[in-house]
């Protein structure tokens, strides 16, 4: 099969009328040298395409890793921030029971500006809370992108596996050819 890829399978065809051309005349020759040399083409132009399929696997295999480690992280980020938020509404809710407590101790009435004060305690903790969202949320979609970028290289990646292959082949039928038709 590797001899008919390479266009050899007519190597003991050619050698054949090599023979029978030289008593002819007719007939080019190829020498034993130049089938040596060309097998060694063949086997080095299938190593190539191996190696070239093989180092396109690894890149799109390491950015598709890089693609899932970075939706993992996405995923992280949303649920800290989310667990975050939630220990920040806790302790505002603990400072407010402190702050009715105080207000309530020391006798005054939650009319008017303790009330006020509350409030703007109470707005200040969902503020914040609302913040660590944020700021989650925007480091989510960080990592989000930059999986969205790493699974396009990643196909990218597989795509070129072709391209290298087919240049390596090329390169292999060339270089054969070259020695099949040398004349010293």
């Amino acid at each position: 099969m590797i001899m008919a890829l390479m266009g050899l399978e007519a190597i003991p065809a050619l050698a054949a009328g090599a023979s029978a051309g030289t008593a002819a005349g007719t007939a080019a020759t190829i020498s034993t040298a130049q089938m040596v040399a060309m097998a060694a083409s063949a086997l080095g132009t299938v190593a190539s395409i191996g190696s070239s399929l093989n180092q396109s696997k690894s890149q799109s295999d390491y950015y598709s890793y890089n693609a899932q480690v970075a939706e993992a992280n996405a995923a992280a980020a949303r649920t800290s921030a989310e667990l975050d938020a939630e220990r920040t509404r806790e302790a505002g809710l603990r400072l407010l029971a402190t702050q009715r407590a105080q207000y309530g101790a020391s006798g005054v009435t939650l009319e008017g500006t303790p009330t006020d004060v509350i409030l703007g305690t109470a707005e200040e903790i969902e503020l914040d809370a609302q913040s660590i969202l944020r700021k989650g949320l925007i480091q989510s979609q960080q990592y989000t992108s930059k999986a969205a970028l790493d699974q396009i290289s990643a196909e990218a990646a597989s795509d070129t596996a072709g391209i290298n292959a087919t240049k390596s082949l090329l390169t292999g039928l060339g270089n054969t050819y070259k020695i099949a038709t040398y004349r010293a």
